[in-house]
């Protein structure tokens, strides 16, 4: 999961620096604020994905503390 949440960030970066080269070229500001919306959508789930592994660790903390009771 881990992982997953590290190829999608550097993915955005990536995307991030390939959209500004072609929209330098083109010099279209529609498309400025589209790939801003985007960005900000992808760090929105960027902070969801973050969110839900910490749950998923605290939930696996917890199990793991179960099972050393029994």
């Amino acid at each position: 999961m881990q992982w997953f949440v590290l190829l999608l960030f550097v993915q955005c970066i990536m995307w991030n620096a390939s959209e500004e080269s072609s929209g330098a070229m083109e010099g279209g500001p529609p498309e400025a604020v589209v790939h801003t919306e985007t960005c900000e959508q992808n760090k929105n789930q960027l902070e969801s994905l973050k969110e839900i592994m910490m749950k998923n660790q605290q939930s696996l903390k917890r199990k793991e503390e179960e099972v050393q009771v029994i």
